[in-house]
């Protein structure tokens, strides 16, 4: 048995599907595609930082974190923890110098890592902390200081990187690549919801 359903039924049921779509899946297709966008910027700024510093990209992307969208807040945000890449994680990093009998001082080149890194006055010790090896420079004091040399951990900076890089990057992604993210989402979501024949 074949039967047309009486038009305003018809109409109700779309109307009712259209509300849904509008109150709902509008929204987070919209997050949905800005999270995307936001992962791929967060790609493509590692990549960028890594031509520019040598360090891996894994390594800088686990120094960023994402505040992603959702379809009641719809924007997405990308940040850099504050502090540098520690020296003591850089790929290969060792220590080449060394003390020897009947001379003072270290005898050696400092401290080394892949990528081309080389701290010439370094070497690698327990920083007696949680977090346990660093590679450590001896600097003059600062002005007010009762000693007359400190220690400081050696780190890769990236927040130069970052601040010149990541929001061009987000603005390349948003321009480029979000309106085709945003009509696939969209459409996905529409095509869930088409009136049934």
């Amino acid at each position: 048995m074949a039967q047309i359903k009486p038009i305003e039924k018809q109409v109700d049921e779309l109307v009712k599907k259209l509300s849904i779509i509008k109150e709902k899946e509008i929204d987070r297709g919209v997050a949905r595609a800005l999270n995307r966008t936001l992962r791929a910027g967060r790609t493509e700024a590692a990549k960028e930082i890594r031509q520019r510093t040598k360090l891996p990209s894994a390594i800088i992307k686990k120094r960023m974190y994402e505040r992603k969208a959702t379809s009641k807040k719809q924007s997405a945000f990308l940040y850099l923890y504050y502090r540098g890449v520690a020296a003591i994680s850089l790929p290969g990093v060792r220590d080449t110098g060394r003390y020897v009998k009947g001379r003072r001082g270290r005898q050696g080149r400092g401290v080394r890592a892949r990528g081309g890194f080389h701290y010439r006055d370094s070497w690698i010790t327990d920083s007696k902390t949680k977090s346990g090896l660093q590679v450590f420079t001896e600097t003059i004091a600062k002005p007010g200081s009762d000693k007359k040399y400190e220690l400081e951990v050696e780190r890769v900076e990236l927040r130069p990187h970052f601040d010149e890089i990541g929001q061009r990057v987000l603005d390349r992604q948003m321009q480029n690549h979000f309106p085709q993210r945003l009509r696939a989402e969209l459409n996905y979501r529409l095509n869930k919801y088409k009136a049934k024949k």
